[in-house]
């Protein structure tokens, strides 16, 4: 789950907690995890229970499948939609699939990418990755680089990195002598290593930080929005708005970089299917794009709506909602 708390005022997609990732159909995942009493299993969209809780951990689903570790320390494996086991547990550490593969851990502690079957389609020395736009950003132990490789284990672009990120949107984030820039998949750069920090590319515009100065990028490296005193952004764009600093309380801005929804919120996140993440004192609710709120801040946590379900947490734990703020599921730990 990719939420928004306090602490970070706007929502980062490289969050704590993993991400909803969807299959190929547009109805969204059809199971939800939840966890009762420390043990996890999952529910439908309607807030049914098709898998007892009795996992010690489980993810959300990834193209159709949820990994969960069958006793505490025990190994991992795979459950389809229907709840069966169609990847046995035999792993010590499991990724989220990505384009059809995965990056696991074997008892030896070798890394492999699997496709959906469970088959080894390649055996790798690198440690963490994930396939994004037919390439994954993987770590060498060897050299302790990063480089990216093919679904054949092939180096696709004959650099290598301090830190590398996953593509999206045709551009991806590298670290360079504690800089930060953007390469392309032919591994040119089309911004230059010489920004302080930066976020992925989200809506077409990339947020970055340079000498104390807040912008956004374009996919050609230009400066698409520049930073005006007194507003600071710092969000990443979703449905063509984003977060902005005013001081002492935050709002919206547009792509031209106009307010369209003034800074009155003490927190926001992104957009999403017409939900806003906002948060008044230290409870979030949602926001429509009008600015209107629609679902009153009770809680402490929230997470972006995917498919017309978002998960929340208040103090008695992790929740769904729908987009009218109904409960699909209480929350429970």
């Amino acid at each position: 789950m990719v939420k928004a708390t306090l602490a970070i005022l706007v929502l980062i997609v490289a969050a704590s907690m993993p991400s909803q990732t969807f299959g190929q159909d547009n109805s969204g995942p059809r199971l939800l995890r939840v966890c009762i009493k420390g043990l996890c299993g999952y529910i439908n969209r309607a807030g049914a229970i098709v898998v007892k809780p009795q996992f010690n951990l489980a993810t959300d689903f990834s193209e159709g499948l949820g990994a969960v570790q069958f006793g505490l320390g025990k190994k991992w494996g795979f459950l389809d939609e229907s709840g069966q086991v169609v990847i046995k547990p035999e792993f010590a550490s499991v990724g989220p699939f990505s384009e059809g593969v995965a990056l696991v851990t074997d008892s030896d502690l070798k890394s492999n990418f699997i496709n959906t079957k469970g088959k080894i389609i390649l055996r790798t020395h690198f440690k963490y990755g994930s396939f994004h736009e037919g390439l994954a950003a993987v770590f060498n132990p060897s050299d302790n680089r990063w480089i990216y490789i093919d679904k054949t284990g092939r180096i696709a672009i004959p650099l290598r990195f301090d830190w590398a990120y996953d593509f999206f949107e045709g551009l991806a984030r590298v670290e360079v002598n504690g800089k930060t820039g953007f390469i392309n998949q032919d591994g040119h750069f089309v911004v230059a290593p010489r920004l302080d920090r930066a976020h992925d590319f989200r809506d077409g515009l990339a947020w970055a930080e340079i000498s104390g100065r807040t912008l956004y990028f374009n996919k050609k490296g230009e400066i698409a929005i520049g930073s005006r005193a007194p507003r600071v952004f710092f969000g990443d764009f979703s449905s063509g708005l984003a977060c902005f600093d005013a001081g002492h309380k935050v709002g919206f801005i547009d792509k031209s970089g106009r307010v369209v929804i003034k800074p009155i919120y003490d927190g926001c996140g992104t957009f999403q299917e017409d939900r806003g993440m906002v948060a008044v004192g230290e409870k979030w609710g949602f926001i429509d794009a009008s600015g209107r709120m629609v679902i009153n801040p009770k809680f402490s946590s929230v997470g972006h709506f995917s498919y017309g379900i978002a998960e929340i947490e208040t103090e008695k734990g992790f929740g769904y909602i729908d987009k009218t703020g109904k409960y699909i599921w209480h929350p429970s730990r």
